[in-house]
C-alpha cells in the first residue's frame, strides 16, 4: 500500500530477481536474497504482473499449474 512512485513494484521486482540494480540489502526470512538459489526463491515467492507478455497466452489451468514448476521432480528437467 502506498502512493504511486513509492517503490512497491520495484521491491517486488527486486525480490523476484528482475530488478538487480539497487542499493542496500533485501532479506527474505532474515536471509539475504543473494544467498538463495533461484529454485529456492521460486518456491518461496511468486510474482503476478498486471500485464502478460505477448506470445505467452495460456488457459487459467495452465497458468495456475506454472506455480507447481519450482516443486517439480526430475521428470520436469534438471533440479
Amino acid at each position: 500500500l502506498g502512493q504511486n512512485g513509492m517503490g512497491k513494484s520495484t521491491l517486488l521486482h527486486a525480490l523476484a530477481g528482475i530488478h538487480t540494480e539497487y542499493q542496500g540489502q533485501i532479506e527474505l526470512n532474515h536471509i539475504p536474497i543473494q544467498h538463495y538459489e533461484r529454485r529456492q526463491l521460486a518456491q518461496t515467492l511468486g510474482l503476478l504482473t498486471q500485464t502478460q507478455e505477448r506470445g505467452l497466452e495460456q488457459s487459467v489451468k495452465e497458468f495456475v499449474m506454472l506455480g507447481c514448476f519450482p516443486f517439480a521432480n526430475s521428470w520436469w528437467g534438471p533440479t
